[in-house]
């Protein structure tokens, strides 16, 4: 015991602490970003919801299923992530999407350990060890694809840190380990382990570089060819089952596409490439090799679009810029060294610590001046009319009411239907359904979907979103509202549950009587009658609607019936996009939807003249203070930047007093 205090006394002695910070501060930070992101309810089912669903999947015996175009499959007949079967076992102990977050940031921060010491090997010199470890942890591309949900290539990307740093030592066992691992991260890591294999061939090292090879097509014909089939969803082909689809998939609208996109793609390029510029003329062979591993990605007309530089794509790049970097330096510190692959010297006109700093210096400029990463100080500060999301990491009051909501009423492992962004919360189910398509352009038929689902859950307010000026939402996500509206047309299903925007839909229960599903369900409808008369209003919103009637019930604890009479004025022809909420005036978080406005008769349909009314049932919240509150009644622009808010940037007119409630005796009659 002794001994191994003092060995463990020893090692702390000797340990790098500058080197130290220089990974735990990055690490920390992602960490703590990945972790927000996920709680301020802005990753997405694409992809750490269906990550996290499959690994869940398999702590219960089912193979990395997941939920995906309305079926249930399996990963291992999509992209075959065997490396996901090693977390399962801390996924088991720690069931959230945070353990898959946490695991992929630090995995990342780990990578810079064998690259430090590689670099401090070849250089000498453990001041450019250290620089180089920080241009890895700080490299555009490596960051965007850390803090973009989970993915198998952002895992492979450490892990190729670790298998370069073997290769360079000659530690032949522990290169296998970190190929085979790197390997199992996707089933597309094949193919830049390929041209690594070829690459070193080529510079001479022609044994390990034909090894190489070998097993990289050995593994990609295994899962191609013998895993993938195998765990095919039945009665359904899986788009990319084969090489032609695969192909299909991700290049086949490139021409198509090119002309929207060049612009962008070109972008893309600067900002993978930037980094590494000042380097090219001494390690051409390294920077040809990252740009050989990039240009299928930057190629792609998938969806996503798959070229951009923001999501995980290019994480597989990354190592290889930082070994184009190095191994410029070790060029130009080694006399009488020569190029790997060409035969002529390049000209060492500048000492290799000046080079060392353009990179670094390029890195910083890639960071503040491109890309959203928290180098930029438009990362912290959102500037008007910049397309940065700083928002993504602010967790409000609201996201904490969304936890305590969704873990109250939304039952565990029922077959499910809900929207992209809820989905990650929601991921301990065999069925989890999202109405988006991989391209994220066209939606699923909900019908169909609502066939195959007991419950519905959706945000009716959108406020994870964030719109674009001019109106829209960016992302291409206005399909939670086309679901709502057809979840409103079954009669099959009924709300049962409703918090500020936050919707619960049951479907109907085999054998329930109608009395019973009632009293369960908040029950709500319209009707319409188009009118010639003039029509006298208690309150007018803006020119486009006026209030005509208002009534309140009281039907017995926290239930109440409210009923509004609705007419359509002249202006509703140039703003129909509108939404009514109600809400207690004073009290956050206790906004209610005008579902019947919203879904089953919405304002698009609206005529001048027309006279709507509208009945709907609504619950107060257990937790509102006893007190007297009025009721407030008041519209908004849905089109307009930050309507979910139902502040004044949206608000069409003013807020109208409707009736007093008295919460006090609500409370004292439960």
């Amino acid at each position: 015991m002794a001994a191994v205090f003092h060995r463990c006394k020893e090692a702390l002695r000797h340990l790098d602490w500058i080197l130290v910070g220089c990974i735990v501060l990055p690490t920390a930070m992602l960490v703590t970003l990945s972790v927000l992101r996920y709680t301020a309810y802005t990753a997405n089912m694409f992809d750490l919801g269906h990550m996290a669903q499959a690994i869940w999947s398999s702590t219960q015996g089912r193979p990395l299923e997941f939920s995906y175009h309305g079926n249930v499959v399996s990963r291992l007949a999509l992209h075959a992530e065997l490396i996901y079967f090693l977390i399962t076992p801390l996924y088991a102990l720690f069931p959230s999407p945070i353990t898959l977050v946490v695991v992929q940031a630090l995995l990342f921060g780990l990578g810079g350990l064998p690259l430090y010491y590689l670099a401090r090997r070849r250089i000498g010199n453990v001041h450019a060890a250290r620089v180089i470890t920080l241009i890895y942890l700080f490299c555009p591309v490596a960051q965007n694809a850390v803090l973009f949900d989970f993915h198998g290539d952002t895992l492979a990307m450490p892990l190729m840190m670790f298998m370069l740093e073997a290769l360079d030592r000659k530690a032949w066992r522990a290169y296998g380990v970190w190929l085979l691992l790197a390997l199992s991260c996707k089933l597309y890591i094949a193919v830049p382990i390929c041209m690594l294999g070829a690459f070193l061939w080529l510079t001479g090292r022609r044994r390990v570089g034909a090894v190489t090879i070998l097993v990289a097509m050995a593994w990609g014909g295994i899962v191609f060819l013998g895993i993938r089939p195998l765990f095919a969803a039945s009665g359904g082909a899986i788009q990319q089952l084969t090489a032609v689809g695969y192909l299909q998939f991700y290049f086949g609208k490139f021409f198509e596409d090119l002309a929207n996109t060049w612009l962008l793609r070109l972008a893309t390029a600067i900002v993978v490439f930037a980094p590494v510029i000042p380097v090219v003329m001494y390690a051409p062979d390294w920077t040809m090799l990252a740009f050989g591993v990039a240009l299928p990605v930057l190629l792609s007309s998938g969806p996503g679009p798959t070229f951009y530089y923001g999501n995980h794509r290019y994480a597989i790049v990354a190592p290889f810029l930082v070994m184009a970097v190095l191994n410029a330096i070790v060029y130009l510190n080694t006399p009488g060294s020569r190029l790997a692959i060409f035969t002529k010297k390049a000209r060492r006109s500048i000492p290799w610590p000046v080079l060392l700093g353009a990179v670094a210096l390029m890195t910083l400029l890639t960071n503040i001046g491109l890309v959203n990463t928290p180098l930029s100080p438009r990362f912290w500060k959102r500037l008007p009319d910049q397309d940065f999301f700083s928002w993504a990491y602010d967790r409000t009051a609201r996201d904490v009411l969304k936890d305590h909501w969704l873990a109250a009423n939304v039952p565990d492992d029922v077959p499910l239907l809900t929207s992209t962004i809820l989905a990650p919360h929601l991921v301990q189910r065999r069925e989890l359904h999202i109405m988006l398509t991989l391209d994220e352009t066209e939606t699923l038929n909900p019908d169909e979907l609502l066939d195959k689902v007991d419950y519905v859950v959706l945000d009716g307010l959108l406020d994870y979103i964030e719109p674009e000026k001019g109106g829209g939402l960016r992302g291409n996500v206005t399909y939670d509202w086309p679901l709502l509206f057809a979840v409103e047309s079954r009669p099959d299903f009924g709300l049962i549950s409703a918090r500020d925007g936050l919707l619960l839909f049951q479907k109907r229960p085999e054998g329930i009587a109608d009395t019973a599903w009632v009293d369960q369900t908040l029950v709500h409808s319209v009707t319409t009658e188009l009118t010639h008369s003039p029509v006298a209003t208690q309150a007018e919103f803006s020119d486009a609607i006026g209030l005509v009637e208002a009534k309140v019930v009281h039907l017995g604890a926290r239930r109440y019936r409210l009923q509004y009479v609705w007419l359509a004025l002249d202006g509703i022809l140039q703003r129909k996009a509108l939404f009514a909420v109600t809400q207690l005036d004073g009290v956050e978080y206790s906004r209610m939807l005008h579902l019947p406005t919203i879904a089953t008769h919405p304002t698009t349909a609206w005529m001048p003249g027309e006279l709507i009314t509208e009945t709907f049932e609504v619950e107060l919240p257990h937790d509102i203070a006893p007190g007297t509150y009025m009721l407030m009644v008041g519209w908004y622009d849905s089109t307009e930047s930050l309507a979910y808010a139902t502040d004044e940037h949206s608000r069409v007119g003013d807020n109208v007093a409707v009736e007093t409630l008295d919460v006090l005796a609500l409370s004292q009659g439960e």
